[in-house]
């Protein structure tokens, strides 16, 4: 019989979410193991993203530095597919100017968050090459899981609460909520993202010439195969490096491509571009977080709670906010009740009150313009829908507060093309309502009164409702 191990918190998965999450709770005293299947050296994403420099402030971490800090301040350059029509950002300090992003390397700010967990008040316990293989549930409740890996022997985990960070396998949700469905491929983002070496300076400066931007700006691409198609160019002479980072929704509009394919095409026409240093590929849920985040003896928590600010595929800034507010909950509760659902509940109200909204209002637009084609996508750009004022609120995940003029010239535009209006338009017009509706959410644990919730959520998406259990 093996002997089991316990802890306050076990976590699985060591992304971004799930590592900060360690950290946050490790420092607050609690023993902490974070478990991931992946070595320590391919834990979590491998790529670069750009993240909201709001988000490191907002949740007390200290703002990144290089090498994890790879590049800020410089211009966002949105492009309609056929590059004629663009919506700039000017390159300031990230901090105070147009563009909020900073854009970061993950490897770096995930070893970060593990090493400040692994020194925290109560050290983290850190098993990598480690595989859950069961879990074990006692009258509805998470109370143990087995392992196996590293060329260990066995090792049976207790705790009062388990989290599952582990991303689209979702290996305790699929236990303990066997009958909910998987993202459906129409809401799946193959996402890619690799540096390269720059092997042809005089074709990387001519690049930049034709395309009008300079070193550190960012290009990106909107529509290129239509519906969810981008890609993002960003050169930097100085290291002799470029960042390309390209995510398609494999839909007919898109003819099934996947990112790393654009990138492919990419290189292929532009041979300056070299061989990659790094980077790798993944499949991203784009869909509004799951109405229900928390169940006895655990806490959904990041792409497998499908946390995603989805008009752009980026769940890095909510992952990490949302990490705090399930630790701060955690903190609050006495160690022995903190897997209790009526506690663990308050992380999901929450969460949903907070961000739930403006995470299925931009899902929302993402629906509706992925069924666009080409010329559609084209026709976003001299709608007025898409401007400096939304396109700035997206890259720091708020929603936009256009001018009064630019409202306006807004709802000319849209009259003007009844068609867009219809596809897009409308689905601009339900932001408001999701966020104020998911204001609603419930503030107790009551079953019927999420799946009202849910339901009235799916209403409001215009979509079949998923089963809450």
């Amino acid at each position: 019989m093996i002997e089991p191990i316990t802890f306050d918190v076990v976590i699985v998965g060591a992304g971004i979410a799930g590592s900060a999450c360690a950290r946050f709770l490790a420092d607050g005293g609690l023993r902490v193991a974070l478990v991931d299947r992946r070595s320590a050296e391919k834990a979590g994403a491998r790529w670069v993203n750009g993240v909201p420099s709001s988000v490191f402030p907002e949740v007390g971490l200290p703002l990144p530095k290089p090498p994890e800090l790879r590049g800020q301040g410089g211009a966002f350059v949105l492009g309609a597919p056929s590059g004629a029509h663009r919506v700039v950002l000017d390159g300031h300090d990230a901090a105070s100017g147009d563009n909020p992003l900073l854009e970061l390397d993950m490897r770096k700010l995930g070893e970060r968050l593990r090493d400040d967990a692994a020194r925290a008040k109560v050290p983290a316990t850190l098993l990598f090459e480690t595989e859950v293989t069961e879990v074990e549930i006692v009258r509805g409740r998470v109370v143990a899981v087995r392992t196996t890996g590293g060329g260990r022997e066995p090792r049976v985990l207790r705790a009062p609460l388990f989290i599952d960070a582990t991303g689209l396998p979702a290996v305790l949700r699929r236990a303990v909520f066997p009958h909910w469905p998987a993202v459906a491929p129409e809401h799946l983002c193959l996402a890619a993202q690799y540096v390269h070496r720059i092997v042809d300076e005089a074709g990387a400066g001519s690049y930049l010439r034709k395309q009008k931007i300079g070193d550190g700006d960012v290009l990106a691409c909107s529509g290129l195969r239509g519906g969810f198609s981008i890609l993002n160019v960003r050169v930097d002479r100085d290291v002799k490096e470029v960042s390309l980072l390209a995510g398609c929704i494999p839909t007919p509009q898109t003819r099934g491509i996947s990112g790393a394919r654009m990138i492919d095409e990419f290189r292929a026409e532009n041979p300056w571009v070299g061989e990659p240093i790094f980077g790798g590929a993944a499949a991203i849920p784009l869909r509004r977080p799951y109405t229900r985040l928390v169940a006895p003896g655990l806490a959904l928590l990041g792409d497998t709670a499908c946390q995603m600010f989805s008009a752009h595929g980026s769940g890095i800034a909510i992952g990490i906010r949302a990490a705090r507010m399930l630790a701060d909950v955690v903190l609050a509760s006495p160690a022995a009740r903190a897997g209790d659902e009526s506690a663990l509940h308050a992380y999901a109200a929450r969460f949903h009150r907070t961000h739930g909204g403006l995470l299925a209002g931009y899902d929302a637009v993402r629906r509706a313009s992925q069924a666009l084609s080409n010329e559609q996508v084209e026709g976003l750009f001299t709608s007025g829908l898409v401007t400096q004022d939304t396109l700035r609120a997206a890259m720091a995940q708020v929603l936009p507060t256009p001018s009064v003029a630019a409202a306006i010239a807004m709802a000319g535009a849209l009259r003007k093309n009844p068609r867009l209006t219809a596809q897009v338009g409308a689905a601009f017009a339900r932001v408001p309502l999701l966020v104020a509706h998911a204001r609603t959410y419930p503030e107790r644990f009551d079953l019927k009164a999420l799946r009202a919730f849910e339901n009235r959520t799916a209403r409001l998406m215009r979509e079949t409702a998923d089963r809450v259990e």
